[in-house]
């Protein structure tokens, strides 16, 4: 039997006494258990204490909720990953709370990876991808947007449907190229990403238009799913 994973000391999965029926606890209803960043779960508990404690002194509760209901409720606000290595080390790399012993064990282990790896040093003086440094740096939010905005553009404008975001082979090669970005998962890309575009679309359209002669032209159907589409085109 493989040893445990040293990851496993920053990651928890659902206590017993707070699954739920029939125990399926498991991430996107596959074969890993959904898992939960202790430090995340902490700070999240925390908070909410802190909160209870102050509307009992201000008289609006009359108690503080036991641990047992905040870590119930930190469950639900918390975003669970998968409990494999991947998801653990790309939230390791992303997570602004965690040790940072634990950001400095997986450096570590990634760059003795490479150096292993034959011709390691050639390859690196021709390769026109960032240096390791650069590329295991987390995001900013501001980076994070920006990526998951780009992302949202390539999958439209190349015609990929929205479920291969979830694909294990996209989920490796972002892991591998560029694994201080965080994917979204297909429902955030199509849904609140995909709404920020269309708003941004619409406002550089009204500000393309403003004050100028237009001709609009539309044109509606259904595809084979007999979803309702419609395209328009303006004339400036």
């Amino acid at each position: 039997m493989p040893a445990p994973l040293w990851h496993w000391q920053y990651f928890q999965t659902r206590p017993h006494n707070l699954k739920p029926p029939g125990d399926r606890d498991h991430y996107n209803g596959g074969i890993y258990a959904n898992t939960w960043c202790r430090t995340c779960i902490t700070s999240c508990t925390s908070v909410m204490e802190q909160e209870d404690r102050k509307a009992l002194e201000d008289g609006v509760i009359s108690k503080v909720r036991p641990q047992t209901k905040l870590l119930r409720q930190a469950l639900l606000f918390v975003r669970p990953i998968s409990g494999r290595r991947e998801a653990f080390e790309a939230h390791i790399r992303s997570c602004e709370r965690i040790p940072p012993e634990a950001k400095d064990r997986l450096a570590s282990e990634r760059m003795r990876t490479h150096s292993l790896t034959p011709d390691s040093g050639n390859r690196s003086e021709a390769s026109p991808h960032p240096a390791l440094a650069i590329i295991y740096n987390s995001l900013s939010k501001q980076q994070q947007d920006e990526f998951n905005s780009d992302l949202c553009k390539l999958l439209i404008a190349n015609g990929f449907a929205w479920h291969a975001i979830n694909a294990p082979e996209t989920y490796r090669f972002f892991q591998k190229w560029l694994p201080g970005a965080t994917l979204p998962d297909r429902h955030k890309l199509s849904g609140p990403i995909l709404r920020t575009q269309l708003e941004a679309a619409n406002t550089s359209m009204h500000n393309a238009i403003s004050g100028r002669l237009a001709t609009g032209m539309s044109d509606g159907w259904k595809n084979v799913r007999r979803n309702a589409l419609i395209a328009s085109m303006l004339s400036v």
